[in-house]
């Protein structure tokens, strides 16, 4: 009989399974990659294109047209489209990143070849009808009015427009007089240059067989891919440390943003650095979470992570605290980098770190989905599977003295943006 008197003897992470996906092409040479795994009947599929926020010629113009396909096409306005996968107990999404956007669908397997055909419709022959434009910028403009309240909005928009410049896509945040600008020409055009037959790389996971690729080659295979030119633009990096506070009167809450940019995952000392900011605040056990969280109780939460983009990478401290705690917050924060950047991390504090980072990564890659966005990962980064195939060798060598350095060397206060939302 099970002792729960008793916790469950610890065993270390020796090897995670990282499942490689197969390669295929349409006939048109449009790329798919498939991982055929799992025992439910069920697939997801990804349709992955060039053309995120970074391709905007108007700011907006990428999201708008994304999410107008689902709302016509010449055979169903968005209420058939909506009843047609809905039908199936299939679910489908529309989402617009900085760089790409993605159109996912996830459908029962047996159903595959009836709900494909809608998404090629959506993809090919989209209307744009005025009318589904119009009720879509309304309820665009009321979240944003509504973002407007909200201190986590505003710092987070000060914040990347600090990293990167309003110039840049990914320092622009959308305003409501924008909203007003975008029309089904504007829409069209961006449909034009950068969806319509455009180069598509397709990901398959989950429970299926060859009819699928047959099926996507049917609706996806026949036309010639045209290439697209991707844009350029200047990133501006800061130089110096800058402090800025975006007022929002009445608020009892005030959100903070600490960061700046950083090294990406091609840099080789990358994993010294996830490690580093994972001690720091990247787990519910890190150094910011127990001073500020547990000891002096000015937080529910606070964080510091690692985001990477295409182009950049940055790392991001943020918490919300009411706001007679927020010099306090920040005080605490600089005390905890400074810490690591003075005093050797203990060898049981980085191996309860190194335990957590391993367990939480082979916990993450146990189903099909999650090993496809593994790949999507490594494919659009382009870091290839070696980057996590080594993953327990690689953060197992890293030494205090490496965190020591990371801190030193990425961490020092004269580089740091820090955003202040909320009330004096």
């Amino acid at each position: 009989m099970l002792d729960r008197t008793q916790a469950p003897e610890f065993h270390k992470i020796k090897e995670i399974n990282i499942i490689r996906t197969n390669k295929a092409t349409l006939s048109n040479q449009n790329t798919v990659y498939t991982l055929p795994l799992g025992e439910q009947e069920l697939v997801r599929i990804e349709w992955l294109l060039e053309a995120g926020n970074f391709y905007n010629k108007l700011n907006g113009q990428a999201f708008f047209t994304l999410k107008m396909l689902q709302e016509g096409t010449k055979t169903r306005n968005s209420n058939q489209i909506s009843a047609d996968i809905d039908q199936y107990g299939a679910f489908l999404e529309v989402n617009n990143h900085f760089d790409q956007a993605e159109i996912i669908l996830y459908c029962p397997t047996r159903y595959v070849s009836e709900v494909i055909p809608i998404v090629a419709e959506m993809l090919f022959e989209p209307t744009f009808p005025e009318s589904e434009l119009e009720i879509l910028k309304r309820r665009q403009s009321q979240e944003l009015q509504i973002n407007f309240q909200k201190t986590t909005y505003l710092a987070g928009r000060a914040f990347r427009k600090a990293l990167f410049g309003d110039k840049h896509p990914y320092g622009k945040s959308l305003e409501i007089e924008e909203i007003e600008q975008i029309n089904t020409q504007v829409l069209r055009e961006f449909y034009s240059n950068y969806i319509q037959n455009s180069v598509l790389e397709i990901l398959v996971s989950g429970y299926f067989d060859d009819s699928v690729l047959k099926t996507l080659d049917t609706y996806f295979g026949k036309y010639t891919p045209k290439t697209t030119q991707k844009p350029s633009f200047e990133m501006i990096v800061p130089t110096h440390s800058e402090s800025i506070f975006v007022e929002k009167t009445g608020s009892l809450q005030n959100t903070i943003r600490v960061g700046k940019h950083i090294i990406n995952k091609h840099h080789p000392d990358y994993f010294k650095l996830a490690v580093t900011n994972t001690i720091l605040g990247g787990y519910f056990g890190s150094r910011l979470m127990q001073n500020i969280r547990e000891d002096k109780g000015y937080t529910y939460g606070i964080f510091s992570s690692l985001q990477n983009l295409r182009n950049t990478s940055f790392v991001g401290i943020g918490t919300d605290v009411k706001a007679e705690f927020t010099q306090n917050t920040l005080t605490e924060i600089y005390k905890e980098i400074e810490v690591l950047q003075n005093e050797k991390v203990s060898k049981e504090e980085l191996e309860r770190v190194k335990n957590y980072m391993a367990g939480s990564f082979a916990s993450g890659i146990t189903t099909a989905f999650s090993q496809m966005d593994l790949f999507k990962e490594i494919h659009l980064h382009q870091i290839g599977y070696g980057f996590y195939e080594n993953y327990l060798e690689t953060i197992e060598a890293i030494t205090p003295e490496h965190i020591l350095e990371m801190a030193q060397t990425h961490y020092q206060k004269q580089d740091l943006i820090e955003i202040v939302a909320g009330s004096k």
